[in-house]
């Protein structure tokens, strides 16, 4: 073998040995870089920063400062008070128009005059921010969805299939008009739910009374009763008339005169009639104990006695029996949706 050969295997030799060198150099200096990064920092930054650090212990533990409660939106406080719907299936036929155009007060008036004809009480209700507003009391003058409701009954009878029929074409010609849809019930449907409404208010449409009569036919003293009503907080409501009134405005009971006419102030009474109109009363068995407890006050003062309607002395027995026999009509209205003292009833019992 000659010197260039053995001076070249030797050049190679070295030129891998040096290659292998570097190799462990880099190997090296990647594991630091490694371990400097998962290692724990020797600086703690809450420290550098002036932050006392608190280790964990076992003892007390202080509770952290409760947060400042956060401001309410801007908006929420001017967020607008929509009055509650009108309508209800439970009480009326619903009609609902729905255009593409607005529909304004004065393409709205026709309608109006439609169904003021029909002599049924009648409303309408436009929808505004996806809850329905009685356009009586709304601030808007044109709506893209409007709904008509005919009540289908009241005090004056049940709604005829001629009058829905009738409230119908009323809507469904404005809505021609309008270039509107409309939806409305069955004539013959909403005309039985009529009939069904009015039967419950001939179950349901009662007025419970007491009396208060003078001893072997005593009378009183008018302006005696005139001064027990003021002591009672009772409030005039008409002609020889007084009301207890409730926080919502609301009569509890009233108080008349049983005589036909009223007596006048300077004059004597044969008698006194304390009721109360079931379906009006916001709580009829707080009604009840309410009215029974001011008749036995008057009774007392008066030196009367109260008897039922049926002119029978009243006994915590016969007051029991009333009770039991006024539940049933205040679930019956509360199973059919129109709680005793709601809005529904004032107006299905008017």
């Amino acid at each position: 073998m000659s010197d260039l050969q053995l001076w070249l295997i030797g050049a190679g030799a070295a030129l891998v040995a040096l290659v292998l060198a570097l190799n462990r150099v880099a190997e090296w200096r990647a594991g630091r870089r490694a371990e400097d990064a998962f290692r724990a920092p020797a600086r703690d930054p809450l420290t550098e920063a002036g932050v006392a650090r608190v280790e964990p212990t076992m003892g007390e533990v202080s509770p952290p400062a409760s947060p400042e409660p956060a401001a309410a939106p801007p908006e929420a406080d001017s967020a607008p008070n929509f009055p509650d719907p009108v309508l209800s299936s439970a009480v009326d036929t619903v009609a609902l128009v729905v255009a593409n155009d607005p529909l304004t007060r004065d393409l709205l008036a026709p309608l109006e005059t439609a169904l003021e004809r029909l002599q049924r009480p009648v409303h309408l209700e436009g929808l505004e921010d996806e809850r329905w507003v009685p356009l009586t009391m709304s601030h808007r003058d044109a709506w893209r969805e409007i709904r008509a409701g005919l009540q289908l009954a009241n005090r004056a009878g049940p709604a005829s299939e001629e009058v829905v029929a009738a409230f119908n074409d009323a809507v469904a010609d404005f809505a021609t008009r309008s270039g509107a849809a409309s939806q409305r019930e069955s004539p013959a449907e909403a005309a039985g739910r009529a009939r069904g409404l009015d039967a419950l208010c001939a179950e349901t449409d009662i007025e419970l009374v007491l009396n208060v009569r003078g001893r072997g036919g005593a009378t009183f003293s008018v302006q005696r009763v005139h001064a027990l009503a003021a002591e009672e907080g009772l409030e005039p409501a008409g002609p020889g008339r007084f009301a207890r009134m409730g926080d919502d405005g609301n009569a509890i009971f009233g108080l008349r005169f049983a005589d036909v006419p009223p007596p006048r102030e300077s004059s004597y009474a044969t008698g006194l009639t304390f009721a109360f109109d079931v379906p009006h009363a916001s709580e009829p068995l707080a009604a009840l104990d309410a009215l029974a407890a001011a008749a036995g006050r008057f009774a007392q003062a008066l030196s009367g006695e109260v008897v039922d309607d049926s002119g029978r002395p009243l006994t915590p027995a016969g007051l029991a029996a009333i009770r039991r026999s006024l539940e049933p009509v205040v679930a019956r209205l509360a199973d059919r949706g129109i709680p005793a003292g709601s809005p529904l009833a004032r107006r299905l019992f008017s």
